[in-house]
């Protein structure tokens, strides 16, 4: 090879190397592998708390029938929470066998106050416990179940892809309230409750998701009055930023009564009553046109209770003597100013007060001079608000309250609530998306909702055939999926570096056929 033929192919391969250096930039966006994506800002907006109590017995207070004894206040047994918090990074679960107070103060349950409970990060296995048998006097339960786990894969990420999930259950079984001869309520079966909170797809976006169910069973009332739930119960929020395209879905319990008598009446519908007369001592009368339980069922139900022995002979004259309502300071209202605490994490902003839950409010009235005794069963109460800032709803499968009637006057002495659900979510608010039309032309509409709240969710599509074709509309793919996007540049780029190399190539051929041909004669 000549001096010359060399120095020509070494220029050639410094020029070529020179080409490839110069396209490197534009190969190295080309779309091989997609990068992590950065934490996102914002996320103090988003929180979920979701709560679940099988049995909550909001007051017991038997001092009107003539007991000397304090009030029960909010005992609730088998409780389970879940939850997260974007400002926090942290996602909690927690599931309790049982708490309370008697005016203010907790009982010391020892042993009883079971709990599993995680928070995350870091992560952890989840945790299971089963408690054994609990008496407190007021209520008992059999053996028990509960779970708590949660996971928060990367605090500062607000969407599906951050992993932020908790979850709880809490499970008992041959639960009642008041136990004797005839328990005010029994369940021999088992009670579920479980909550889960999360990040959602929803509408194009990202929502705040809180769920509380419960699977409720057979119970019976004073051992007569016989109450058979059909069907699972279930409360579910999603937070968007926006009242418009907020969601509460609320699925109510079917709820069959069978009367001593043999008739059957339904609680199909949600916040519906119906009243029963219970029949009382000397000087009582019934309510007209109830059905009645049995004759002994008060007195059945004071010996089981310490000193109502001793009360049930002058129980007439007492209740005679009964003027006006408790002085207990339980509302009558079982609504939550503030969403279900969390244990582990920070209380909530941003969530509207819900109100109501009274547990029936049909008017019951007796002459001025007639008491009578009465019991009310309410099924499928529900309380729900929703703003720009937050969603909250409650709800109550089946509440019992035992009620002393004279004259406009009623004395609530037992207020009972089984499944007791609560959700609450909250979002920042919702920004527009470009290429988005809302109804004017321009293109710039809301990224989602129309007018109304309560609308549906936008469920998870599956991944598209062409992951970087924009979605109908002109939306930007949103959520779900690896997506990896295909700019203009990096495809120039590539298809460049290709050309070049590809003539560079030739180049180099032509040049070593000239060193092999031989000469021309």
């Amino acid at each position: 090879m000549s001096n010359a033929l060399s120095r020509r192919i070494r220029s050639a391969s410094v020029a070529v190397a020179a080409l490839a250096a110069a396209v490197a930039p534009g190969l190295a966006v080309a779309p091989a592998a997609a990068a992590p994506a950065a934490p996102q800002s914002g996320c103090a907006g988003f929180s979920a708390a979701a709560a679940g109590d099988l049995v909550t017995l909001r007051l017991l207070d038997l001092r009107p029938l003539g007991l000397a004894l304090p009030p029960t206040v909010d005992l609730t047994l088998a409780s389970s929470r879940a939850g997260f918090s974007g400002s926090a990074g942290q996602a909690a679960a927690q599931g309790r066998y049982a708490e309370g107070r008697v005016l203010g103060f907790a009982p010391p349950l020892g042993p009883l106050d079971a709990t599993a409970h995680r928070i995350a990060p870091p992560a952890a296995e989840p945790l299971a416990v089963n408690p054994g048998r609990l008496a407190l006097g007021p209520a008992r339960a059999g053996t028990g179940n509960l779970t708590a786990r949660s996971a928060y894969g990367t605090p500062g990420r607000c969407d599906t892809a951050a992993g932020v999930d908790s979850e709880s259950t809490a499970a008992l079984t041959d639960a009642a309230v008041l136990p004797g001869r005839r328990p005010l309520v029994q369940a021999a079966d088992n009670f579920t409750t479980g909550t889960r909170t999360g990040f959602v797809r929803h509408r194009g976006g990202t929502g705040a998701e809180a769920v509380s169910s419960g699977g409720l069973t057979n119970l019976a009332i004073f051992e007569a009055l016989r109450v058979r739930v059909f069907n699972p119960v279930s409360l579910r929020v999603v937070a968007s930023g926006s009242a418009a395209s907020s969601v509460v879905d609320y699925q109510s319990p079917i709820i069959a009564l069978d009367l001593p008598d043999g008739r059957e009446v339904k609680l199909d519908q949600a916040n519906r009553s119906f009243d029963i007369a219970l029949p009382g001592p000397a000087g009582t009368q019934p309510m007209p046109g109830m059905p009645m339980l049995p004759n002994n069922t008060l007195p059945d139900l004071l010996n089981a209770v310490p000193g109502g022995a001793a009360a049930v002979p002058v129980l007439g004259k007492v209740l005679e003597s009964i003027q006006s309502g408790g002085q207990t300071g339980v509302p009558e209202s079982a609504g939550s100013a503030k969403a279900p605490n969390v244990p582990g994490l920070p209380e909530m902003a941003g969530v509207p007060a819900v109100g109501g839950l009274l547990g029936g409010t049909g008017r019951l009235a007796t002459t001025p001079t007639q008491t009578s005794l009465v019991l009310r069963l309410t099924g499928g109460e529900l309380a729900k608000e929703v703003t720009d800032s937050g969603v909250h709803a409650k709800a109550i499968s089946l509440r019992v309250k035992l009620l002393v009637v004279r004259g406009e006057g009623i004395t609530t002495l037992v207020d009972l609530a089984i499944g007791v659900l609560e959700a609450a979510a909250t979002a920042p608010s919702a920004a527009p998306v470009e290429g988005r039309d809302n109804g004017n032309g321009n293109g710039n509409g809301p990224t989602r909702g129309n007018a109304g709240y309560g609308g549906g969710e936008e469920p998870d599509a599956p991944p598209s055939a062409s992951a970087s074709a924009p979605a109908p509309g002109g939306d930007a793919p949103s959520g779900g999926g690896s997506r990896l996007p295909v700019t203009g540049t990096a495809l120039s780029a590539a298809v460049g570096a290709g050309v070049v190399l590809l003539l560079a190539g030739r180049f180099l051929l032509l040049l070593t056929r000239r060193r092999t041909d031989p000469p021309l004669a």
